[in-house]
C-alpha cells in the first residue's frame, strides 16, 4: 500500500490520503514488528514507513504497546480472516473444508507466521494482550464456522446441540493444531499429505456432528491460538 507524496508546503492531507492513513500506519507497524520483534521495533521507523511524523503517530497511539495491539487487530481482520462470511456452495463438509483450508494456508504464509511469532512474544511478556488477541482470532474464525453449522443444522444435514463450543473445537482441530504441528516441526510431512489428513479429520468431524453430542461452551474453550 502506498500513499500519495506529502505536500512539501504542508497543509491538510486530501480526503483520500486521510482515509487511508490509519490503515497505512497499521500495515507499516505490523511489518516493522514482524521483521524486528516488539523490543527492537522503533516508532520512528514506523513513522518514516508511514510517511508521517512521530508527533502524528503518537497522537494516534500513545505507546508502542498500544500500536502493537492495534496492528495485531488489523492483521487478524486484513490478513488472517479476509473473508467474513462462509462459502455459500457445497454441503457442510465441503464448506468446512474450504474455510479451514483457507485459514490454515493464510496462517502459514510469511505474514501469518510473523503474527504467530508476535503472539508467542505476547504470551511471555504481555499475557493480558495475548489473551485479548487470541480471543478475537479464535472468535472471528469460529463465527465463520458457526454460520456453516447453523445452516447445516437448519437444513437437516447435521444435529448440533451447541454451535458456540463445537465451532471452536472444529477450529482447533482443523486449524490451530495443524498450524502448531507444522510450524514447530513436529509433523513436517503434514502439508505433503494435507488432502489425506483433511479427509480423515473431516470424516471424524462429520460423524461427531451427526451424533448430536452436546458440549458446554465454557468447557470447550481452547487454550491455544494461531
Amino acid at each position: 500500500m502506498s500513499l500519495k507524496p506529502r505536500n512539501p508546503k504542508g497543509g491538510r492531507p486530501t480526503k483520500e490520503t486521510a482515509a487511508r492513513l490509519g490503515e497505512h500506519i497499521l500495515e507499516a507497524a505490523l511489518q516493522e514488528f514482524i521483521a524486528k520483534g516488539f523490543e527492537a521495533a522503533h516508532m520512528e521507523a514506523i513513522a518514516n514507513a508511514s510517511q508521517v511524523s512521530k508527533r502524528t503517530l503518537y497522537a494516534r497511539y500513545r505507546s508502542k504497546e498500544e500500536l502493537l495491539r492495534a496492528s495485531l487487530d488489523y492483521a487478524v481482520s486484513q490478513h488472517l480472516f479476509q473473508f467474513r462470511s462462509s462459502p455459500t456452495f457445497g454441503d457442510v463438509r465441503q464448506r468446512l473444508a474450504t474455510t479451514a483450508r483457507g485459514i490454515l494456508e493464510v496462517s502459514l504464509s510469511p505474514t501469518g507466521r510473523g503474527i504467530a511469532s508476535l503472539l508467542i512474544w505476547l504470551a511471555h511478556h504481555r499475557p493480558h494482550l495475548r489473551e485479548q488477541v487470541r480471543n478475537q482470532t479464535t472468535g472471528d474464525a469460529a463465527n465463520i464456522l458457526r454460520e456453516i453449522l447453523e445452516e447445516g443444522a437448519a437444513n437437516g444435514e447435521i444435529e448440533v446441540a451447541d454451535f458456540c463450543s463445537i465451532s471452536r473445537i472444529i477450529f482447533d482441530f482443523l486449524v490451530t493444531g495443524p498450524h502448531h504441528k507444522i510450524v514447530s516441526g513436529t509433523a513436517p510431512d503434514l502439508l505433503a499429505r494435507e488432502n489425506e489428513w483433511f479427509d480423515q479429520a473431516l470424516d471424524f468431524i462429520m460423524l461427531a456432528l451427526r451424533a448430536r453430542a452436546p458440549v458446554g461452551c465454557s468447557s470447550a474453550r481452547s487454550e491455544k491460538g494461531i
